[in-house]
């Protein structure tokens, strides 16, 4: 069906009341170079203060494909075409912590994954957002994979080995 856009933004306290009682949706992605490396940054906001994915919440109204394109835009500055989008994995997450008071009540995301091919000149060109990272770094896979990294993210690089795999 349409949807129809409205402007309604919830404040903080009521924010905070709709994390208490729904999941919301993510959209992340996992950006690679050309030679198979994953895009990580540093987050500095929470619910996860470490090494995560590109992406966020989704908005209301939008599809996956377009809440891709926004986080990356507004992560990286990089303006990717939805046909460069494949598909990965979905995962459910909980959260201890989250950034709206009372923050100890934490938070739940299902989240879809999506995974993008960059060009050596897109790699040259990325620039973080300060607002959420203090730093981007490419890792080799099996560093992803052996490391202290989330589950979420160990799974979505064993999901991208699997498509290449299906794909030949």
């Amino acid at each position: 069906g349409k949807y129809n856009k409205n402007k309604t933004y919830l404040h903080d306290k009521e924010y905070a009341r709709a994390l208490d009682t729904i999941v919301k949706a993510c959209v992340d992605i996992l950006l690679t170079d050309t030679k198979g490396k994953i895009l990580l940054g540093k987050r500095i906001i929470k619910p996860y203060n470490d090494w995560w994915y590109i992406g966020g919440r989704m908005k209301t109204g939008e599809s996956i494909e377009d809440t891709a394109r926004r986080h990356i835009k507004n992560d990286t500055s990089l303006e990717i075409s939805s046909e460069r989008l494949i598909f990965i994995s979905s995962n459910t997450l909980i959260w201890d912590e989250r950034l709206q008071e009372p923050s100890k009540n934490g938070t739940c995301d299902i989240n879809t994954v999506m995974t993008v091919k960059l060009t050596d000149e897109e790699v040259s060109n990325l620039k973080y957002s300060k607002k959420e990272y203090s730093e981007f770094k490419l890792w080799e896979r099996e560093q992803i994979l052996n490391g202290t990294f989330h589950q979420a993210l160990k799974d979505s690089v064993l999901s991208i080995i699997m498509n290449e795999k299906l794909e030949k």
